[in-house]
């Protein structure tokens, strides 16, 4: 009978020696075919890994919280009141200039001092106005919340979670489309603060669209965040 013929062996290439040969264990899978980490074994579902810290950490931790947009009132939204303004001095100077100064009584100032200091008078109250109504609001924008602050001398500030937003409106007048303000409309489940306003504020769009994309970012990870635990 023919006799099988015995495992060839490799010579050493320091000794010239055949090396013992290493027969591969029974049952032991080359590495080509381990599964990769997460992948079905014995025909059961995937092992699928949990979010990381990372990706959640923005919707839970205050420390990465970071600053996106801050702003003020824009003046421009006043033009409308100067405009206003503007046309009422003029009708107020013709006015004087069709009044005699004869029929003006005596103990009275001139026409023209009258109708001047009615006409600063009006510009001072509007400016500070104005001014009041600017320098009292700030607004704030995070990765997180909405910040609402007012006052001058004593301050409050407001936020609203950027998770409550449920939607963003933006109002503009015939003033704000020609000079690029507008009102920016939140509508949110606060319920201390259900529709915060940010007026006359410059760039609307702009502010409205990152109001959405973080919000949207905020509630994605949050859902990551309650799957995780």
């Amino acid at each position: 009978m023919n006799q099988p013929d015995p495992p060839t062996q490799a010579a050493s290439p320091t000794s010239g020696q055949p090396a013992p040969a290493t027969p591969a264990a029974a049952g032991t899978p080359s590495p080509a075919g381990r599964a990769a980490p997460g992948a079905p074994t014995g025909g059961g579902p995937a092992i699928i890994p949990p979010p990381s810290r990372s990706a959640v950490t923005a919707a839970t931790d205050p420390a990465a919280e970071e600053p996106v947009w801050q702003g003020r009132p824009s003046w421009k939204q006043f033009y409308g009141q100067w405009l206003v303004w503007l046309i009422g001095s003029v009708v107020l100077l013709y006015l004087a200039s069709q009044i005699g100064q004869s029929g003006w009584p005596e103990r009275w100032p001139t026409k023209w001092s009258l109708s001047l200091t009615i006409i600063g008078g009006i510009a001072a109250f509007l400016a500070v106005r104005q001014a009041l109504m600017i320098y009292s609001v700030r607004y704030r924008l995070t990765t997180q919340r909405i910040f609402f602050d007012r006052g001058i001398l004593s301050l409050t500030t407001d936020q609203t979670e950027l998770v409550r937003v449920d939607d963003v409106r933006i109002r503009r007048s015939i003033i704000d489309r020609l000079f690029g303000t507008g009102t920016v409309e939140i509508t949110s489940t606060d319920t201390s603060d259900k529709k915060p306003i940010l007026t006359g504020i410059e760039n609307p769009d702009r502010v409205s669209e990152e109001i959405r994309r973080h919000t949207r970012i905020v509630r994605a990870r949050q859902t990551l965040f309650v799957e995780n635990v």
